[in-house]
């Protein structure tokens, strides 16, 4: 039998003795499943800097009863440099799941940019276990190779068993990453969150599924989150992500929180958490999903017409000052301001010209927390007047 069910027979013994068949009793028993391979991804995507090799995890179950066997054959080949690599094979017992581990390397050999490899498993999930069937199942790796790790933040930290203070994440420079954990309940152990500066792996085909049906037209910020823990058993938290710091946030009450395996890639769908578990906390600029029992891969995601997470405002500028506030001829004048944007600034200039000459002088102005200074050379201030102003740019 080749299934989960009871099976009965009669035992019969056949001799040359006896011209029918000596009836030698009855046999009963469970059937066993044929070997089946089940991926928790088959589309991943990792994200390093260049010459920083990193390691992931396929993880596959068999759920069938028969062991599963499988080879693996790897096409990650960039001008001569193998970027991915893993065991040429293995095997899964009946009813686990195991992690194999997958190495991205060449890192400091490549250009920062975007590749793709496939990793093809052929196994023994066939009418015959054991006959391997050539490539029955192919894993998609999406790679981001970054330039330097500024876009990238790592910490772990120690969870206390039972129920927990908030914890809120910092990088290694004691900035907040924008993570919140709440414990109410564990076993304790470690947690290490991984937040990238950059889009999620999606594209326009990325699937998604809202329980609420309310999202219909998605849109992520420049950040997402890998999210990883040794804790044994089950348990409780709640997870909240910070959305003060991302432009274009014009409706916090619409933002959503959205989930899917770790090191996800484009082919993989979001799981929208539903709304019956999300609250948005505009107290700390929060939006936490409720009672949560595992971790992967989180982002914030919202409808385009809601929160469009794109900076569409230019920088906002005041107190620009003169000094001397009334110069006298051929005096440097220096002018200050004050520059702020929610993404920063990128660059602020002066631009100045004296009354009655044609084309602006350009000058950088200089500064930090805000307050940008720049000089007006004397030559320009001149009995026929003074025009200038001030310009910021975003990052």
């Amino acid at each position: 039998p080749i299934e989960r069910e009871t099976a009965a027979g009669n035992v019969l013994l056949y001799t040359p003795a006896h011209a029918a068949p000596l009836d030698f009793g009855t046999l009963s028993g469970d059937g066993w499943a044929w070997p089946e391979a089940e991926f928790t991804a088959k589309s991943l995507s990792v994200v390093t800097s260049r010459g920083e090799d990193v390691s992931f995890n396929i993880t596959i179950t068999n759920s069938g009863d028969y062991a599963l066997d499988y080879t693996v054959t790897v096409d990650a080949d960039f001008a001569g440099f193998i970027w991915l690599t893993t065991a040429a094979g293995g095997q899964v017992s009946g009813t686990t799941t195991i992690d194999i581990p997958v190495n991205v390397e060449q890192t400091a050999n490549l250009d920062p940019g975007t590749y793709n490899g496939f990793i093809s498993f052929s196994t023994n999930t066939g009418t015959d276990p054991a006959v391997i069937l050539p490539g029955t199942d192919t894993v998609d790796v999406f790679l981001t190779l970054l330039v330097d790790n500024t876009q990238l933040a790592d910490t772990t930290v120690t969870v206390e068993s039972g129920n927990t203070a908030p914890i809120v994440f910092v990088d290694k420079n004691g900035e907040p990453m924008g993570i919140m954990v709440d414990f109410a309940n564990s076993n304790g152990g470690s947690l290490t969150v991984r937040s990238i500066a950059a889009q999620p792996p999606v594209d326009e085909s990325t699937p998604w599924v809202d329980p609420d049906e309310q999202i219909t037209n998605p849109v992520f910020p420049d950040k997402y989150f890998e999210i990883a823990t040794d804790i044994e058993g089950a348990f409780v938290t709640d997870i909240g992500f910070d959305y003060t710091n991302f432009p274009g946030v014009d409706d916090p009450q619409a933002l959503r929180l959205a989930r899917r395996p770790g090191n996800a890639g484009l082919d993989e769908p979001w799981m929208v958490i539903a709304l019956d578990s999300t609250e948005i906390n505009t107290a700390d600029g929060l939006v936490v999903a409720q009672n949560q029992t595992s971790f992967s891969q989180w982002a914030m995601i919202s409808n385009e017409s809601d929160n469009s997470f794109t900076d569409t405002q230019g920088p906002t500028i005041t107190n620009v000052l003169l000094n001397p506030a009334a110069p006298g001829v051929l005096e440097n004048v220096t002018v200050t301001a004050d520059l702020s944007d929610d993404t920063g600034i990128d660059a602020a200039t002066l631009y100045y010209v004296q009354g009655g000459a044609s084309g602006y002088t350009s000058v950088a102005m200089s500064g930090s927390n805000g307050s940008y200074t720049g000089t007006i050379s004397g030559s320009a201030v001149t009995m026929n007047g003074l025009f200038y102003y001030v310009v910021g740019q975003d990052p």
